[in-house]
């Protein structure tokens, strides 16, 4: 898989003040695991076979989170919440 589209560097950036940092991130994570996450090359970054389960863990986890914010908004709507 190779790395995703720039507009993900663009909203990366909004949260992390710049490209050092989310190499200092990712490197971060490659010792945290153990495993190099991604390839590099001149001008290229490709994810290797531990960076993708990785991101794809990543999406599932972010995915679910939203799923759970979802069902509590509208929990919240159609019933009122107690207490005691």
């Amino acid at each position: 898989m190779t790395w995703p589209k720039p507009a993900v560097f663009r909203s990366q950036r909004r949260r992390i003040s710049s490209p050092v940092c989310v190499s200092q991130q990712i490197r971060s994570l490659e010792e945290r695991y153990g495993r190099e996450l991604v390839e590099r090359s001149k001008g290229h970054v490709r994810l290797t076979q531990a960076g993708d389960v990785l991101y794809q863990a990543g999406k599932e986890i972010i995915q679910k989170y939203r799923e759970i914010e979802d069902s509590l908004q509208t929990l919240s709507r159609t019933s009122p919440a107690r207490c005691g």
